[in-house]
């Protein structure tokens, strides 16, 4: 048995009438006007396999309810629509969170104050205190000490 050469619809220039092999009717696949004359035009086998990036999958695609091709496999559409759940669950959380403390986000950028009372004076430096505090600060600035 031989398969059907795809048919062209041509009242329709951005579709074209394919085989779907596990359905066994003709299908509406999108044609892509983009790719240009140096491409070589993809095989129609190419066209109905799941068009997941991660891994090469064979699988075919799954049909839309217009008729049309999704771009994933029944498998990987499952999984894509979990991972979405999963995203959309920790972006609600994270906007319900920040709706109940609107100040914790901000505050949480800065770090903790360390607390003294008003009255207790700033204790002086030990020398060598001085001298790593002044090693430490021109380290961060990359400026070398004048010895």
């Amino acid at each position: 048995m031989s398969t059907p050469e795809p048919h062209f619809n041509k009242d329709d220039v951005e579709h074209r009438l394919m085989l779907h092999p596990p359905t066994g009717k003709f299908i509406q696949v999108p044609v892509d006007h983009r790719a240009g004359a140096s491409s070589p035009p993809s095989s129609p086998v190419d066209e109905l396999v799941c068009k997941y990036k991660g891994t090469r999958c064979t699988n075919p695609r799954s049909l839309k309810r217009n008729g049309e091709l999704h771009n994933l496999c029944e498998y990987h559409r499952t999984k894509a629509d979990a991972n979405q759940g999963r995203f959309d669950a920790k972006q609600r959380q994270r906007r319900d969170l920040d709706d109940a403390n609107p100040n914790l986000s901000e505050a949480s950028d800065l770090p903790e104050p360390i607390r003294t009372s008003e009255d207790s004076p700033t204790p002086p430096l030990n020398e060598w205190e001085a001298e790593l505090l002044l090693k430490t600060i021109l380290a961060r600035k990359r400026i070398r000490p004048a010895n």
